[in-house]
């Protein structure tokens, strides 16, 4: 019962700071907060990944305490997917060139992470957009397609074969 209590606070905490990064999002004034908002965004989406690990390694993968540390993953996911949208329907995608990598390329991994391949083809049109703009290196744009397949075959394309670089 206490395990249940404490995922349902950290689920509850989790729904309250949604709402605070959205607005958030849509206060960003200066380039010094929106590279900050976006390094955050980053944090949140690796923060329950490495509990779960650390979960999986101290009490086994098919413990409970590493399906609730899963059960965060895909709350959170959820909520990083909503900031990002929210922040490319409001700034459109950083330039990599002047945002720190992790600020940048931190999205592609947030829309990797959303598992949907619905989800991901709503926002798809910023990612090609900022690669034909260079705003977006080559391998961070394969790594969101190559997601984008897995979401949709479930499995990832091999591109060894595809590309000679």
């Amino acid at each position: 019962m206490k395990k249940i209590t404490i995922a349902f606070l950290l689920l509850t905490i989790i729904s309250c700071t949604q709402i605070k990064k959205e607005s958030e999002a849509l206060n960003l004034n200066t380039f010094e907060e929106k590279e900050q908002y976006l390094l955050q965004l980053f944090n949140d989406d690796q923060k329950y990944r490495n509990s779960a690990e650390e979960a999986s390694i101290k009490f086994g993968y098919h413990s409970e305490q590493h399906k609730s540390q899963l059960e965060l993953i895909i709350k959170q996911d959820s909520i990083n997917f909503e900031n990002v949208t929210t922040y490319l329907a409001t700034y459109g995608y950083p330039s990599c060139k002047e945002f720190e990598e992790l600020a940048c390329v931190g999205m592609v991994y947030i829309v990797g992470h959303s598992g949907k391949f619905e989800k991901q083809k709503m926002v798809f049109k910023y990612f090609r957009d900022a690669y034909h703009s260079e705003k977006l290196d080559r391998d961070s744009f394969l790594f969101l397609l190559n997601e984008m397949h897995e979401s949709k075959y479930g499995y990832l394309y091999d591109f060894k074969n595809e590309f000679t670089f």
